[in-house]
């Protein structure tokens, strides 16, 4: 997916990885346009994980922040995703980051997903790596 210069995208990588790029002003049409690409990515799988990169993000907007939560479909389990890792989240991130996470549980308490914040990519990558093997040796 191709995205103009400056505005947040999300990439998809074999076999079950989605990545966010998140850039500059995060508004909730950025974040639907990433559940776009997640949604066209899950589609018949039986699992994804996400990294969501923050060390671009200047703000993410309160409607931002709302849609994350409920989702692409309103709250709705259609995504069949296991893990979150963010990358470079600064401390007032990590708290918006885990209300939105709680908000999210609170929202859809049967499909409630694992965050973790990290300084690197390298680290989260190895913890999303770590979550594909277990959730693959349970199957």
């Amino acid at each position: 997916m191709t995205s103009p210069p400056g505005e947040s995208f999300a990439l998809t990588e074999e076999p079950d990885l989605i990545v966010w790029r998140m850039i500059g002003h995060v508004s909730g049409d950025d974040i639907r346009r990433l559940f776009d690409v997640h949604q066209r990515f899950c589609e018949g799988r039986p699992h994804a994980l996400v990294l969501i990169d923050v060390r671009r993000a200047a703000h993410v907007t309160p409607e931002a922040r709302r849609v994350a939560a409920e989702g692409p479909a309103g709250g709705a389990v259609v995504m069949p995703i296991r893990a979150n890792a963010v990358v470079g989240a600064s401390f007032h991130i990590r708290v918006l980051g885990t209300l939105v996470s709680r908000a999210a549980a609170l929202l859809n308490p049967v499909n409630t997903v694992p965050l973790r914040f990290f300084e690197t990519e390298p680290e989260a990558r190895a913890w999303l790596a770590e979550r594909s093997r277990e959730i693959n040796a349970r199957r």
